[in-house]
């Protein structure tokens, strides 16, 4: 209303989404969740709500539409990111589920530049978060494993992974889909006792991560692929099942040596 009532340009209003979201992003990561999911809320009020949107994103110039379309999703999705990073994905798994119903009732969609992405690949993509979400809850939810995979592929297709445009910047977000999809493949052959198979599968997530994910503001990756990686390392400690497996692997260096694994450099 503010900003109405003064005359800000909507650039300015979309660099305040833009800094708002990376505002979220930065008090997840330092352990103020209940301010981070306040700000999230906020902004998914900001971009919802039937006011706000008549308001202030619809009557843009031609010249900053791309910006601010790019803007507006980069806003939907810090909150689920945030429920990403805590581990609370059933309330991602609901946000993400409201997400893909507003995209078909999308009031900017008419008005985006039309060679940015079409409302079938942003569903598509919150769709694949929402199957993500239910892997981590259960790894061996293989109906959403397939989803994600097919999901990931025409995503894949359709941006490019060295790509850099458009609403979601595709290529950088499709390049941390692919992380999250090997993270889920990993998780998914641990839980099938697949502890060998499980623990390259998530080395090679954390080479996806460093070599092919760029920096990215507000960050992408809702947290560093190595923390599931340190994760399955410890529960293999306790599995001399496990221990079997992953010591007949160079690659670990043996039992005494999992831990240490997570934190290394990718060689």
């Amino acid at each position: 209303e503010y900003m109405t009532t003064s005359g800000i340009s909507h650039v300015n209003y979309w660099e305040y989404i833009h800094n708002l979201s990376y505002r979220v992003a930065n008090l997840s990561e330092s352990g103020q969740y209940k301010k981070a999911v306040s700000l999230g809320k906020l902004l998914q009020d900001l971009e919802v709500n039937p006011d706000t949107v008549s308001k202030q994103l619809l009557d843009w110039s031609p010249a900053c539409s791309r910006s601010a379309s790019k803007y507006y999703f980069q806003g939907l999705l810090a909150l689920p990111l945030v429920y990403f990073r805590y581990d609370q994905y059933e309330k991602a798994e609901v946000v993400l589920g409201q997400m893909i119903d507003l995209v078909a009732l999308d009031p900017l969609n008419e008005h985006l530049d039309p060679t940015d992405e079409s409302r079938r690949y942003i569903s598509l993509y919150y769709t694949s978060l929402l199957h993500y979400s239910r892997l981590m809850q259960n790894p061996k939810d293989t109906e959403s494993l397939n989803a994600l995979e097919k999901g990931y592929e025409e995503l894949s297709l359709h941006y490019g992974v060295a790509s850099d445009s458009g609403i979601v910047a595709g290529g950088r977000l499709i390049a941390a889909l692919k992380v999250q999809l090997l993270e889920t493949r990993a998780l998914n052959l641990f839980a099938s006792g697949e502890y060998k198979a499980a623990m390259t599968r998530m080395r090679e997530a954390v080479v996806i991560e460093d070599e092919e994910v760029p920096y990215n503001e507000p960050l992408i990756l809702p947290r560093p692929v190595r923390e599931s990686m340190a994760e399955l390392l410890i529960r293999c400690t306790s599995s001399s099942a496990c221990l079997a497996q992953v010591e007949s692997d160079p690659a670990l260096g043996g039992a005494n040596n999992l831990l240490e694994v997570a934190l290394e450099e990718t060689k």
